[in-house]
């Protein structure tokens, strides 16, 4: 884990495309249940946080055993006063996680609009990736990407990994096994376009789409795959709705794959209807049960979910997930601490800072707000910036009941109190946690709206 010591001004974290935030009144003693993946939280105390830096190799050690293990560790019996050596330890085993593929050349972590913004780069930057172009290469890195795709799905499966993230250029998607979200193995993509959606339909796989009707009390959604027909009502055929050539191959797809394909026959209505669910958080596809075995088979022959040009040419999506399989490496997070400025009435206030970066899982995210928690006397505010493709993953949703019995027999890899974390009720809706309090033990919190 790379740890470094740093002096900060008032500027807070990144938070470039974040829409406004809603704030949500009153008090709880645990965070609301957020699916998004994070790149960057700040904490900021009262308390300093000098503990973090004092590392001893016995705590290093002993973090990694525990982590590789998946000895789980209960955050509810943490004390306020806990002794920072433990502190020093729980750290350093949270923040981690598995990943595939590792190139360490390569940022592959966010991967949404990277092949956009590798193209508008200079010949040079291209020039370099496109050792990623060579056929045996690709084919070697594909090969490899497809035996950890497998394993990792088959741990979900077996009740062995509650749950991994696929980041590709196109889409975020979500794999969760049975007893985390329902009662079975289920899956979430986002955002998604028309011909991605016309293709899954195509191969007989049945999808919802969570984002286009409003849940009542206690049902997940009863959206489902008509749901975009109906938002396209004044598409007389489904198979006339596919837009332009140029649409289809930006989302991974090809004419070659839709040969009823006719331009002419979609009006500039029926283009703007589609566009306006496309790459939204609308868009986005919720599949359960035995389908999600068919979307693992449609990925598996989804050639176009790797980049073809741009800095990742030729590289597959990156899958991060809270347990080992096949072919994952091992990855730390980047802490940094130090000091704040924060501007108050009476003055500037310095305040103590903890910044922690990387692929920031929810599992990690509990974890950390529960340790911090532990370690600055109950009072502390955290400052999140979600990776965007990901928001839209949290929908209203009903907690499983039956799922939440399962969630003790099933040996996923994590503790007691995640199982408790997941098995709640979703109440975050196309927003993700953008700023939380913690005073007095009790957590409030701000979500982007």
């Amino acid at each position: 884990m790379s740890f470094e010591q740093q002096t900060t001004s008032s500027v807070p974290p990144d938070t470039d495309d974040i829409e406004e935030t809603e704030e949500v009144a009153g008090s709880s003693n645990t965070i609301p249940l957020d699916w998004s993946l994070k790149t960057k939280v700040r904490f900021t105390s009262s308390q300093s946080f000098s503990w973090v830096s004092s590392l001893k190799s016995s705590e290093l050690a002993e973090g990694i055993s525990d982590f590789v293990r998946c000895e789980p560790k209960e955050f509810d019996d943490l004390d306020e006063n806990m002794d920072f050596n433990q502190a020093r330890t729980l750290l350093h085993k949270i923040c981690r996680s598995w990943a595939h593929p590792f190139l360490p050349w390569l940022k592959l972590f966010p991967r949404s609009n990277n092949n956009e913004k590798a193209l508008a780069e200079p010949r040079q930057t291209n020039t370099q990736s496109n050792v990623f172009v060579d056929e045996s290469l690709a084919s070697s890195l594909q090969a490899d990407w497809v035996n950890s795709f497998h394993s990792v799905f088959n741990l979900l499966r077996c009740g062995n990994c509650p749950y991994f993230f696929m980041c590709a250029n196109q889409c975020t998607m979500l794999f969760r096994a049975a007893g985390i979200s329902s009662d079975d193995v289920d899956a979430v993509i986002t955002p998604t376009t028309k011909g991605l959606r016309e293709a899954l339909k195509n191969e007989g796989i049945d999808f919802t789409l969570p984002h286009l009707s409003t849940p009542t009390h206690g049902e997940p959604s009863t959206s489902s795959s008509d749901s975009e027909d109906e938002a396209t009502s004044d598409c007389d055929d489904e198979d006339d709705a596919s837009d332009g050539g140029e649409w289809l191959e930006s989302m991974g797809l090809g004419k070659e794959q839709f040969p009823t394909y006719e331009p002419n026959k979609l009006t500039t209505t029926q283009t703007a209807k589609i566009r306006t669910t496309d790459q939204n958080p609308a868009s986005t596809v919720y599949v359960r049960g035995q389908d999600t075995r068919a979307l693992f088979n449609f990925i598996l022959n989804w050639r176009s979910i790797v980049p073809k040009n741009g800095q990742l040419a030729g590289v597959p999506p990156t899958l991060l997930a809270p347990v080992a399989f096949e072919g994952a490496t091992l990855r730390s997070l980047k802490v940094n601490q130090g000091t704040v400025k924060h501007q108050q009435s009476k003055g500037l206030q310095q305040l103590f800072s903890l910044e922690i970066t990387g692929p920031l899982m929810p599992s990690v995210v509990h974890d950390i707000c529960c340790l911090i928690k532990s370690t600055q006397e109950g009072s502390y505010q955290a400052a999140f910036v979600p990776q965007q493709n990901s928001v839209a993953i949290n929908f209203v949703s009903q907690p499983s009941v039956t799922g939440s019995r399962a969630l003790a027999s099933h040996k996923l890899g994590i503790s007691e109190t995640n199982c408790k974390y997941f098995s709640q009720e979703q109440t975050l809706n196309k927003a993700s946690l953008k700023e939380l309090t913690c005073k007095n033990g009790k957590f409030s919190w701000k979500q982007t709206s």
